[in-house]
């Protein structure tokens, strides 16, 4: 959270899956040995009420895209399918090339990801972290803006 009042434009949010929920965490002992908030509670409503209050942009002066890059730490298929069900909410403002292409911030995989899911026509709203090895995998760069 305190990168957007900073100003940054992409952030990364390492995901633990522990009772059903993300939470931003490191490593596994911080799900045990500190208390931790979830994916929608550091990112996904800040950004929102952000959006919401800038009449559809994260910053005021800032016409761009925001990244927000999701590194899944383990359980990668369930947290991405986990994340689907859960965006709903946050639609108006992600950015999907074929879906909302006007919309904002950018949600990009890292981790342990469910490539096939992710590359799928059905989860627009995901994109890819791509890897060298991803190279002629017939993934469009508008799925996987980045290697």
């Amino acid at each position: 959270y305190d990168a957007l009042k900073l100003g940054f434009i992409s952030v990364e949010a390492d995901i633990l899956w522990k009772d059903e929920q993300m939470y931003v965490g490191h490593d596994r002992i911080d799900l045990e040995n500190k208390p931790l908030a979830t994916l929608e509670q550091l990112y996904l409503d800040p950004l929102f009420e952000r959006y919401q209050a800038n009449e559809g942009h994260i910053y005021p002066d800032f016409e761009g895209l925001f990244y927000l890059w999701i590194d899944i730490k383990y359980a990668g298929d369930t947290v991405c399918r986990a994340l689907i069900n859960r965006i709903d909410p946050y639609q108006p403002m992600l950015y999907s090339a074929r879906e909302n292409p006007e919309g904002k911030v950018m949600l990009l995989i890292s981790g342990d990801r469910p490539f096939d899911l992710i590359a799928s026509s059905y989860a627009t709203f995901l994109h890819l972290d791509g890897r060298p090895e991803d190279l002629g995998n017939k993934v469009s760069s508008e799925r996987m803006p980045f290697i």
